[in-house]
């Protein structure tokens, strides 16, 4: 009962699929660079996929939906559905109205053109949510949940929506409209969600923790914990997409509570290399010595000091020559659960290995 989650190479971004054996189960967050625009039309649009079962993007920020409306009016074309939708408590349109009604700096309209292109793809889905073509889970609109369908060979699936704190949810909002743009912030309203699987065998729990911090992540937790009906839910919890790509403030405290009854516990980070600091040592530190396998769409395997150069440009080049340079191995993560208690993850190079900690900050 192949059960496979991809984290896509995508640079600075996510993008996940989760398949079975006949759909696409879950879509979350789209960064759909060139090659993985042709990597997402594979799997969306061939075989024997008919539909998106779930579709979740987790907050408005560039690197999480960027190309959804290309993907969503595609899947429309070609006549495939996409059966349920989720998105954070994040109102853009309010923001939007608060961004355009009075001076911002360039940095803030460059926020509303990004979020003024999230909001054209809201349009578009909304409208069918209204129309009855698409089930409504949790979002701006209202919450609900959990969301339960059957995958193939009677995979049960249930979709717990974490909705962050209302009270940081209002915060936030109220801190844009008065004072401009608050990028980092919104980071924190990202809808989280634990997706449970259960097979007649064996059962799965996995993690999608947008860009959220640790603490935030570590209360989304505990509320899947309680209203989950499964008995320990926390000992099935093996597979987490770690959040806001692995930084120093997204560290999930204590991972060790979790997963004890799945070989292979699987954290996955998904990561480019335009930013030094991401992912953070402390956070693959922290996954490692909570028994996780810490894997990666970029793993640094090695890096050269660049030569010393003697130029008139020397002060210039003075920091660069203590700086270090990078090796890396890009890939797709793909892991797949076995139906019982284990999970297999390809390629093995995307392993990070306590001996590649030197090569994060």
């Amino acid at each position: 009962m192949p059960l496979r989650f991809r984290v896509i190479q995508c640079d600075h971004g996510d993008t996940i699929l989760v398949t079975d054996a006949h759909s696409v189960l879950m879509a979350v967050d789209f960064n759909l660079i060139a090659r993985v625009k042709a990597a997402v039309s594979e799997v969306l649009f061939e075989g024997s996929a008919p539909a998106v079962r779930f579709l979740c993007i987790t907050h408005p920020h560039q690197d999480h939906f960027n190309g959804v409306n290309d993907i969503y009016s595609l899947l429309k074309s070609k006549k495939l559905s996409v059966e349920r939708y989720c998105d954070s408590f994040f109102n853009p349109y309010e923001i939007q109205e608060a961004l355009e009604s009075s001076e911002r700096s360039q940095t803030d309209l460059d926020f509303s053109a990004s979020v003024n292109e999230y909001i054209r793809f809201l349009d578009e889905v909304y409208d069918d949510i209204d129309k009855g073509k698409v089930e409504f889970v949790m979002g701006a609109k209202t919450a609900a949940g959990p969301v339960r369908f059957v995958g193939a060979e009677d995979l049960k699936i249930a979709i717990y929506p974490l909705s962050p704190n209302p009270g940081l949810v209002k915060r936030v909002c109220q801190r844009v409209i008065k004072f401009g743009n608050e990028y980092k912030a919104m980071n924190e309203v990202s809808c989280s969600f634990v997706a449970e699987f259960e097979s007649g065998e064996g059962r799965l729990a996995a993690y999608f923790a947008g860009d959220c911090s640790g603490s935030v992540q570590r209360e989304a937790l505990e509320e899947w914990c309680n209203r989950s009906s499964w008995e320990h839910p926390e000992d099935h919890l093996g597979f987490i997409k770690v959040g806001h790509h692995g930084s120093a403030t997204s560290a999930l405290a204590n991972s060790s509570e979790f997963g004890s009854a799945i070989v292979n516990r699987t954290a996955v980070i998904s990561v480019g290399t335009r930013f030094p600091a991401l992912p953070s040592r402390v956070n693959i530190q922290s996954a490692i010595d909570g028994g996780w396998g810490v894997y990666a769409t970029t793993c640094r395997v090695g890096s050269t000091m660049l030569p010393d150069v003697k130029s008139a440009g020397e002060a210039i080049l003075a920091h660069a020559s203590t700086s270090p340079r990078f090796q890396y191995l890009r890939h797709d993560v793909n892991a797949t659960w076995d139906g019982k208690n284990r999970l297999t993850v390809e390629p093995v190079a995307s392993l990070i290995k306590k001996e590649h900690l030197p090569f994060y900050k």
